[in-house]
């Protein structure tokens, strides 16, 4: 089967491979959902107790709902990460502001053009929308078996942001690091499209440590 060379998850092959090359111990996941409205980020990227969003942008995709995503990015992620290729890049760059990182994907290589500023500012209904409410009620002791998932979100949304944050960084990093730790045993020296859905969630219980 030929590999498309200029597709999304191509691209990803080699975000994976680009970051990896840096820091090893960066953990990934695939299409991770997140948010009240469950919406689906390209790559989760985990390293040193901040989270990265990263969408990608190929050459066949459009840029239409760019600004509608980066809005939701903004609040959740630490560092938000958009890597595009020529064909859109003069675009990603007038849409996006200079927190947002942009990695450029030009004959075959990565590039950054602009590095990714950390943001503070995040939304804390949004992050605690994120994680489980059976994870929040474990974590905080909240031992009310009456409460619904909003009623538990309800009563964390005084915790402060930082606690929030972590709490969530925590979390991910229970659930991705199975698939993550099965995904660096079967990709080899470098990964390929095939190893991609070893990073994708679904049916992934968590795991307490």
């Amino acid at each position: 089967m030929s590999i498309d060379h200029f597709s999304a998850e191509y691209i990803k092959t080699k975000i994976i491979d680009f970051f990896i090359s840096y820091d090893n111990s960066i953990i990934f996941g695939n299409e991770v959902m997140y948010g009240s409205k469950r919406k689906v980020v390209d790559l989760l990227m985990l390293n040193n107790s901040f989270i990265y969003g990263i969408e990608i942008k190929s050459s066949t995709d459009n840029l239409d709902r760019l600004e509608e995503q980066i809005e939701e990015y903004k609040k959740i992620f630490n560092y938000i990460i958009i890597c595009t290729t020529n064909k859109h890049y003069p675009t990603v760059q007038r849409k996006t502001s200079t927190d947002i990182g942009i990695l450029l994907f030009s004959d075959g290589e990565l590039l950054f053009k602009r590095k990714p500023r950390i943001r503070k500012k995040l939304d804390k209904k949004e992050i605690l929308s994120s994680i489980p409410s059976d994870y929040l009620k474990r974590t905080f002791s909240i031992t009310n078996k009456k409460y619904n998932s909003d009623e538990v979100r309800e009563t964390l949304i005084s915790q402060p942001i930082k606690k929030l944050q972590e709490i969530l960084y925590l979390y991910l990093i229970n659930k991705l690091t199975k698939n993550h730790s099965l995904f660096i045993k079967e990709r080899g020296i470098e990964t390929h499209i095939d190893d991609i859905p070893l990073l994708s969630l679904r049916g992934t219980k968590i795991q307490y440590y």
